[in-house]
C-alpha cells in the first residue's frame, strides 16, 4: 500500500477522508507507530503483567466526525497487531 506522504504534518496527521487517508492507511500508521515506540523506548516489561508481551501502552483519542470512528478502530487494530496495549 502506498501512503500519501502529504498527510503527515509537523504536529499531526491530516487528510481528506477517504481519498488521502482511510482505514487501511490508519491501520498501517498504527503498526508503524507501535513499532517506532518499541524501538525508541526499548522499555522493559512493566511491573504488572501486561496483556501483551512487550509492556508498551498507547492511548488513542478521537473527535466526533463520522470518519473518526473507522479511522480510530483501524489505528487501534494496527497497534494491537503489533503486540502493544491500547
Amino acid at each position: 500500500m502506498k501512503i500519501n506522504l502529504s498527510i503527515f504534518k509537523e504536529y499531526d496527521i491530516r487528510g481528506i477522508y477517504p481519498d488521502e487517508i482511510n482505514s487501511e492507511t490508519a491501520y498501517e500508521i498504527g503498526r508503524a507507530f507501535a513499532g517506532l515506540l518499541k524501538v525508541k523506548t526499548k522499555r522493559k516489561q512493566a511491573p504488572r503483567k501486561p496483556k501483551y508481551a512487550n509492556g508498551q501502552e498507547i492511548a488513542v483519542g478521537r473527535d466526533k466526525r463520522k470518519s473518526s470512528k473507522p479511522l480510530a478502530e483501524s489505528f487501534i487494530k494496527g497497534i494491537i497487531d503489533s503486540d502493544t496495549n491500547v
